[in-house]
């Protein structure tokens, strides 16, 4: 008795994929759990389930090996997998030029961002540039350099604003230079350092410090600075978040590094204000754009990264030991 896909074969009535069903397995699949892909795709759990269920009715194929303890794909699950994720790109590229191509139509613009690097570049595009896209809609991520890395390849942003990254893992990634920015210390007012005015890395000897996590670029560049002049700080804490850090700083008394502000010498945070200090020999990075290499960016983002670039003069500012001769980096 032939099945029923191959009666619809024969009569030429070959199914018609759902794309929305095909999101929902390209999620199962990246997280290998039911649970997470739900959360991203905004549906219930056995919402996914019942959808790719009936995927597998649809195509006659067992996708999914079920199992309590983990989501398994099948061999033929793998093969159709490279398929499905060609056809969601070329979908994805389809609607964006579609929005390109829209006069009317909103724009929608998945933007990762330092919290701290943006506190500069932020107030400077919500007053300039967002008034002239009335329609756009803005996803907002406030991150590290690496966790945006990483949702840049997986498709989960478009561009990020951040710390750029060292050889070789710039050169798997689209980069477009922007500004230096300068690692300074932030303090306790109270703390015995903050008389000082620029800070000796050698003074950390010793000195409860906290400390970004791996994510971040100033945890590397610190970690490089300490082995450099053989400094051993006591590190008591690491901090995804930043203001957790800042938290540790005013309450804790103890040292953290940030960008933060550039050229001042406190700034305000809770009930307090914390001090700035820049180090004696100056930690600085560069910063910018970053993007997948080849991936179609929405016009919206193309238009960011222009205007960001043309008007630096007037939201940047040069910070010590770059010069104002390292515009164009």
């Amino acid at each position: 008795m032939m099945k029923k896909r191959e009666i619809c074969i024969l009569r030429g009535e070959i199914p018609v994929l759902d794309i929305k069903r095909l999101r929902y397995l390209e999620a199962v699949y990246r997280y290998k759990n039911f649970t997470r892909a739900s959360e991203e795709c905004f549906v219930s759990q056995p919402a996914i389930s019942a959808a790719i269920s009936a995927l597998e009715k649809e195509l006659d194929i067992n996708l999914i090996v079920r199992d309590s303890k983990k989501v398994q794909f099948t061999f033929e699950g793998e093969q159709f997998m490279m398929r499905v994720n060609r056809i969601l790109k070329e979908c994805e590229e389809a609607e964006r030029l579609a929005a390109d191509l829209s006069a009317t139509g909103s724009r929608t613009l998945r933007l990762g961002m330092s919290p701290t690097l943006s506190l500069r570049l932020l107030p400077h595009l919500y007053s300039e540039f967002f008034p002239r896209w009335p329609s756009a809609k803005l996803h907002l991520d406030e991150s590290s350099m690496n966790n945006h890395i990483e949702k840049i390849r997986s498709d989960l942003l478009d561009l990020s604003y951040n710390a750029l990254p060292p050889e070789p893992e710039r050169s798997t990634l689209k980069i477009i230079p922007v500004t230096m920015a300068e690692v300074c210390v932030i303090l306790n007012p109270k703390h015995p350092l903050a008389r000082l005015e620029r800070i000796p890395i050698e003074s950390l000897e010793g000195q409860n410090v906290c400390l970004l996590d791996k994510f971040a670029c100033i945890h590397d560049l610190m970690m490089d600075a300490f082995e450099k002049k053989d400094v051993i700080p006591n590190t008591i804490s690491y901090h995804e978040q930043i203001l957790c850090m800042y938290h540790m700083v005013e309450f804790g008394n103890a040292i953290g590094f940030s960008n933060v502000t550039e050229g001042s010498t406190t700034f305000a945070f809770g009930g307090t204000e914390l001090a700035v200090r820049p180090f004696e020999e100056p930690i600085l990075f560069e910063a910018g754009f970053i993007m997948k290499p080849g991936k179609q960016l929405p016009r919206i983002a193309r238009e960011l990264i222009r205007f960001t670039t043309e008007t630096r003069d007037v939201w940047d500012r040069p910070v010590a030991g770059s010069g104002k001769g390292q515009k164009n980096i």
